[in-house]
């Protein structure tokens, strides 16, 4: 029964800091806003059993997710 689950963060995660990066201030869609990482952590947690996501991959809409 338990959930065990891998989740690859692929791109800047959002903090003073990284939003300081050039990278960052010229693309500002390009960083992940860690409220929305925690989220995606809730839904596996609450996820029902009869369907258990295994690898889930969080990348910003304007990256080209890695393979």
């Amino acid at each position: 029964g338990v959930h065990v689950a891998n989740v690859v963060v692929d791109g800047l995660i959002g903090s003073p800091g990284t939003r300081a990066l050039p990278r960052a201030r010229q693309n500002p869609d390009a960083v992940i806003n860690p409220a929305k990482i925690a989220e995606a952590f809730w839904y596996l947690h609450t996820q029902d059993r009869s369907c258990w996501t295994h690898e889930l991959q969080l990348t910003p809409f304007v990256a080209v997710p890695s393979h």
